[in-house]
C-alpha cells in the first residue's frame, strides 16, 4: 500500500495523491523549521556560557532546554525540588547520596553559566559533558 497514514479525530486513514503529497511537504517543512529553531536555540546558549555548552555525551547533543536536561537527571534518578521561595534556581538532587550535593541552575536555561555546566558535568560523570566551540 502506498500514500500517507494520519490520525484525524481518533481515527487513523490512508491518504493519497495529492493530499499526501501536500502533508509530506508539510511534515518536511516542520521539520526543517525545528531543525533552524535547535541551531538558533543552540547559538544563544553558547553566547550564554561563553562559548561552552552541557553536551548529553550518550547521545551526542547538546542540551538547550531545562525540559531536555530534567528528562535526562531523572533517567540517572536525580529529583527535581522545587522551592517555592526561590522563584529563579531549580535544585536537583539524588536521594541517599549526600557527597555530591545538590545541581543547582537558573530556571531560565539561557542564564546556564560555564560554572552550572562544569557543576552538572563534575556530579554526572560519563552522561554530561563540556561542548567547547
Amino acid at each position: 500500500m502506498s500514500g500517507v497514514w494520519v490520525m484525524k479525530d481518533g481515527v487513523v486513514q490512508q491518504v493519497e495523491g495529492d493530499e499526501a503529497e501536500r502533508l509530506l511537504k508539510e511534515a518536511g517543512a516542520r521539520q526543517l523549521k525545528d531543525a533552524e529553531a535547535r541551531r538558533l536555540l543552540e547559538k544563544q546558549s553558547l553566547t550564554a556560557a561563553g562559548g561552552k555548552r552541557l553536551l548529553h555525551i550518550p547521545s551526542g547533543q547538546v542540551v538547550l532546554s531545562l525540559a531536555e536536561l530534567e528528562e535526562w537527571l531523572v533517567d540517572l534518578r536525580w529529583e527535581r525540588n522545587d522551592n517555592e521561595d526561590d522563584k529563579e534556581l531549580v535544585h536537583f538532587y539524588k536521594p541517599g547520596d549526600h557527597q555530591l550535593g545538590p545541581i543547582t541552575i537558573p530556571r531560565d536555561f539561557s542564564h546556564l553559566s560555564s560554572d552550572n555546566i562544569r557543576d552538572i558535568a563534575l556530579k554526572t560523570r560519563g552522561t554530561f559533558g563540556i561542548a567547547h566551540s
